[in-house]
């Protein structure tokens, strides 16, 4: 005989939600599994993941992956990793996927995605609401999503709740279910409602994952002013006064003028050239004989860190000092302290392509940024400069230990996914890379195969002037025609794993 049981939860396994947006067409992914919500981590995920969200929370339209942490890290568990869709399955679970719980990923790995109409005729904003969780809510009004007039999606229409009995409890549920973590509170000051008054009277417990799971007053609410609609501020703790910029990142992306000195045709060529792209830096090996080239390009990103390709480094070991780094013009070999591989690197080219290399230092001081040595600038986590990304940007690639051909500068045109699609199938996702047309071709130099490509970086000129670090050459690429489409590892999709390895305390 076995003991009846019930359970109360509004939720089965498998439903899905998004939190942390603006609008409730966008946001972190959550599952719920066993009792618990939990994010998504975002290894192989593509289009097509997103597709089967969409589909599953009764969008229609196009979906798209949305660069890590632009909706904020999960603080919870991560239920789901290795999620693999052929894209038509109705839900996650349908979905081919690790064990539940079992992850190597960390929360700045969350997945995110958009659910987008096809035209403006065909829009997300009237979405099919789940019985399971709710309505949707809203903040409108505020000065930043964090805030605003609490507005719910009843019977076809956004409305205001009224402000009787409203409180911090209430404002808590609010804020989790849109996926806000910290100090809740309620507020007001945000405007008078547009539509109908839909709830009175909300009495939460402050421990509800949902709005529509506390008890309140529904429709025809009668002696309501409008004056008195609710609204929240999520994450309402004091913030500490912004942090100065450091000296390095004031003047990152910023190159000299070339000033030509005089001093013999060969010698203004070489400095020239070797003046142009002050954060170029070429990795060596010390066992690597006279007149061989470069192992690999790379990047500075700061006084003490350079970017290079993981694919590049991790065939000769993780053992930093085997390794040479010749710095740009400053004609600096240093023999770097640290070397860090993504920890998602799996050792082929195309995922999680990246290397980070810590230059010695004194006291903690490693470069002295001057016009002939300086760092690229590093795009924001959100990926918000690629949407005004130009038409073309520079490839730069190492061939030499000096001289005129040490640095060769290309522009390249970006290059639509598609393109990419088309010549690498499957293995190419738009999340993790760019599509850029191919290096230029330098085995014709020194007949190595185009070795020192590798972790050449691809920065594109912003609005205001400075180059930004877009791009890393996948590894193991080798030589193209300059026309056809390669794979460039995207640098703002890597942030939150940067500013982890090079500013730790700052992370935790």
């Amino acid at each position: 005989m076995e003991d009846a049981g019930v359970s109360c939860s509004p939720y089965t396994d498998g439903v899905v939600r998004l939190v942390g947006g603006d609008s409730p067409w966008e946001g972190r992914v959550e599952v719920f599994h066993n009792g618990d919500w939990g994010t998504v981590c975002d290894d192989h995920w593509s289009q097509q993941h997103a597709e089967v969200v969409c589909r599953q929370l009764g969008y229609r339209g196009h979906a798209e992956v949305v660069a890590d942490g632009l909706f904020g890290k999960g603080a919870g568990l991560i239920l789901l990793d290795d999620v693999h869709c052929e894209g038509s399955e109705t839900s996650l679970l349908d979905c081919r996927h690790g064990i539940w719980g079992r992850t190597d990923c960390s929360h700045s790995e969350d997945v995110g995605v958009r659910c987008r109409g096809r035209s403006s005729q065909e829009t997300n904003e009237v979405p099919v609401i789940s019985p399971s969780t709710g309505p949707l809510v809203r903040l409108v009004g505020g000065s930043s999503r964090k805030e605003g007039r609490v507005e719910v999606y009843l019977h076809g229409d956004w409305g205001s709740i009224c402000d009787s009995g409203w409180n911090d409890l209430n404002a808590a549920v609010v804020c989790r279910q849109l996926g806000h973590s910290g100090r809740a509170a309620a507020a007001g000051g945000f405007g008078q409602g547009k539509g109908p008054i839909h709830l009175d009277q909300v009495r939460c417990t402050g421990k509800e994952e949902f709005l529509g799971e506390c008890p309140s007053l529904g429709q025809n609410i009668q002696g309501c002013r409008r004056r008195e609609d609710a609204g929240v501020k999520c994450d309402a703790v004091p913030h500490e006064p912004a942090v100065k910029p450091k000296p390095e990142e004031q003047s990152c992306g910023l190159r000299k003028l070339v000033e030509v000195e005089g001093k013999g045709k060969n010698h203004e060529e070489e400095s020239t050239l070797r003046t142009t792209w002050p954060w170029q830096v070429s990795v060596w090996l010390k066992s690597q004989r006279e007149g061989e080239g470069p192992l690999c390009s790379g990047t500075l990103v700061s006084p003490c860190w350079a970017l290079t390709s993981a694919f590049c480094l991790s065939r000769f070991g993780s053992d930093p000092t085997v390794y040479m780094v010749r710095v740009g013009a400053s004609e600096q070999t240093l023999t770097p302290e640290r070397l860090v591989l993504h920890r998602k690197f799996k050792g082929q080219s195309g995922g999680h392509d990246l290397a980070l290399l810590k230059l010695p230092s004194s006291k903690g001081h490693c470069l002295t940024f001057e016009p002939n040595t300086n760092a690229a600038c590093l795009p924001g986590a959100d990926g918000a400069e690629e949407r005004n990304l130009p038409a073309s940007c520079v490839v730069m690639v190492t061939t030499g230990w000096g001289g005129p051909e040490s640095v060769i500068a290309s522009w390249v045109p970006l290059m639509s996914p598609w393109q990419c699609k088309k010549r690498f199938g499957n293995s190419y996702s738009s999340h993790g890379t760019l599509c850029a047309a191919s290096p230029p071709d330098t085995s014709l130099l020194r007949g190595d195969g185009c070795q020192g490509n590798s972790g050449g970086g691809l920065v594109c000129q912003d609005e205001s002037g400075r180059w930004v670090l877009t791009g890393v050459v996948s590894g193991g690429y080798g030589c193209a025609d300059p026309s056809s489409p390669a794979l460039y590892t995207r640098v703002s999709r890597f942030r939150s794993w940067m500013d982890e390895v090079i500013n730790p305390e700052e992370t935790r």
